[in-house]
């Protein structure tokens, strides 16, 4: 029996993958990172994160932006504070994730460097 080809169009929503890219893009950067990493123990309101990060608030809301238009982040307002918080538990999944391949990348890098003579 033969296998139909599939066509080119049908291999990719599109649109999912700008969505991903947007959402890794998001991802690509130190600080973005690091509020995340923060974002992991609970929420936290701007200033928090700013002392944290030892970053002014214009740099941090900068941040906090790309990460909430990526849909990363949920944000609410008390009083004069802007609170931040991961917008579901499968964000710490992913940075989990991303940690663990990153080790396992490494790990196997070692193992050739150790191969080179």
């Amino acid at each position: 029996m033969q296998k139909s080809k599939l066509k080119k169009t049908e291999l990719f929503d599109w649109d999912v993958l700008r969505y991903k890219a947007e959402a890794l893009k998001a991802l690509a950067h130190p600080t973005r990172l690091a509020i995340l990493e923060i974002l992991l123990n609970g929420e936290r309101c701007v200033c928090e994160l700013m002392d944290a990060l030892n970053q002014e608030q214009a740099t941090v809301s900068k941040h906090l932006q790309v990460l909430k238009s990526a849909g990363l982040l949920h944000s609410y307002k008390k009083g004069m504070k802007i609170y931040y918080s991961l917008c579901c538990s499968s964000v710490a999944d992913m940075l989990y994730n991303i940690s663990t391949s990153l080790k396992e990348i490494a790990a196997k890098r070692r193992c050739l460097l150790r191969k080179i003579k």
